[in-house]
């Protein structure tokens, strides 16, 4: 079947995701397509429900175990307790996380994960409901399949394994949400696998990866068929992507942004944020939230793919230094109307306003916002920031001061250097005082995130005595 989407020697991810229908605790369909492990959706205790995918899973095992020793949550115990048999309502796995036990005659592994409940209005599938939930439900349920891949890589023999659709059942999830989560979380954490280390993804024994869906007891053939319709056309969408080895995203940065306005608004109280500081990030993301114009190029251009995304952020970053080198050399040669200078200068001060807010949000919102893993790129970019910051000011200065007599060099040394430049009379109007005070303040603001960041990746050298 991979053969069908990748015409390639080595393990390619977007040929092994698949799609069936069916009950996941049915042994003949397992057998059917040679599937060797599950995945449940549990409750933190493991200790199984009578609904759903856990429902499923636990009757099936419990019925193949009859006669024998216990049931499936006695043998769940004795693997996960070890020395000690703990109460059954022992937190056994965490939200998020991933416990993997045996499957005991209905396949070889069962790999348990906990998912979480949805805080969004309703389950409704519509765009703005996707908005309504905070990004820490986002977070941990794109982790159930992160951990879920991590088990499989302790498990070489795991060849075939089938998934539901975690937390689309009575944890609220939309189902469309939760279908995408699934589809780009899985082939994600399968694609940075393969990155990582490629030769243990050669070597491990993972063919692919059924994604399955099973029809409720109350639910209409025409529901289920739409459903089953939609998992297909998602998983068809992103192979696209797969097949390049490359990482996928699910969502525009604005319904991200809006998440993350969530979490402060409901759990910023709960986790201990004062006052100032919970107004501070609140506003902070209202400010990223207007910052649609660069937002909508990076998603227009770099869609669903994350490495597109992500490279279009750093050409955007070199890009915006344009606006102000325009400025000044149009100033230089006096010709250009000034509706088109207080024009660009709109453009500048925008630019400089989303450069600022986003390096802020890095630091005020480091516990609910992902940054970059790569250091050398975060350096890299944060110095073409500086570049950008620092020319805009001196086209700032330039437009303001145009009348005076080398006031080119004069903008060049105020802007990087942090010189002002400006002679203090009795001429000068609160404007000149703010570009002042604005300069300043962002060579502060650069010298404490630049010291910040080096203090939080500096790694203590070790010396031979």
């Amino acid at each position: 079947m991979m053969n069908s989407y990748c015409r390639r020697k080595d393990k390619c991810i977007a040929g092994m995701l698949q799609v069936i229908t069916g009950n996941i605790g049915d042994r003949e369909m397992l057998k059917k397509y040679q599937i060797n492990a599950i995945v449940n959706a549990a409750n933190p205790t493991l200790m199984g429900s009578d609904q759903g995918v856990d429902g499923s899973i636990h009757s099936a095992i419990n019925k193949l175990l009859k006669g024998g020793k216990g049931s499936f949550k006695d043998r769940i115990k004795e693997e996960t307790d070890k020395e000690r048999i703990l109460p059954d309502n022992t937190i056994r796995c965490q939200r998020g996380q991933a416990v993997t036990t045996g499957g005991y005659g209905l396949c070889d592994y069962v790999i348990h994960t906990v998912g979480t409940k949805f805080d969004g209005k309703n389950t409704e599938n519509t765009d703005s409901n996707y908005r309504s939930c905070s990004s820490s439900r986002i977070r941990l349920l794109e982790s159930c399949y992160y951990s879920v891949v991590g088990e499989i890589r302790k498990h070489a023999d795991i060849e075939r394994i089938a998934v539901p659709i975690i937390s689309s059942g009575k944890y609220g999830f939309p189902f469309e949400l939760a279908v995408k989560i699934a589809v780009v979380s899985m082939g994600n954490a399968l694609v940075e696998w393969k990155d990582k280390d490629p030769e243990m993804f050669e070597l491990s024994g993972i063919k692919e990866v059924f994604f399955i869906l099973e029809r409720g007891k109350t639910e209409s053939q025409e529901s289920f068929k739409r459903k089953h319709e939609y998992l297909r056309d998602t998983l068809n969408f992103y192979r696209n992507i797969f097949k390049e080895d490359q990482k996928a995203a699910y969502q525009s940065s604005f319904q991200a942004n809006f998440q993350i306005l969530q979490e402060i608004i409901r759990y910023d109280n709960i986790r201990g944020y004062f006052s100032i500081a919970r107004a501070f990030r609140f506003v902070l993301t209202i400010v990223r939230t207007l910052c649609l114009f660069w937002t909508a190029i990076k998603d227009g251009i770099g869609r669903e793919a994350w490495k597109t995304r992500r490279e279009v952020v750093e050409y955007l970053a070199v890009a915006k230094i344009v606006f102000p080198l325009m400025g000044c050399i149009l100033l230089k040669q006096s010709g250009a109307p000034d509706c088109f200078l207080y024009f660009l200068m709109v453009i500048v001060v925008y630019s400089l306003v989303d450069t600022v807010s986003y390096l802020l949000s890095l630091i005020v919102m480091a516990d609910i916002q992902r940054s970059s893993a790569n250091v050398i790129r975060s350096c890299i970019l944060l110095f073409v920031n500086y570049i950008e910051s620092s020319l805009d000011m001196v086209f700032l200065y330039y437009l303001n001061f145009r009348q005076k007599e080398n006031v080119l060099q004069q903008a060049v040394r105020f802007g990087f250097l942090g010189d002002e430049g400006m002679i203090v009379s009795e001429g000068m109007h609160t404007v000149d005082y703010i570009l002042g005070y604005l300069n300043i303040g962002l060579k502060f603001f650069f010298i404490t995130m630049v010291f910040g960041y080096f203090a939080g990746h500096m790694k203590q050298r070790e010396f031979k005595s």
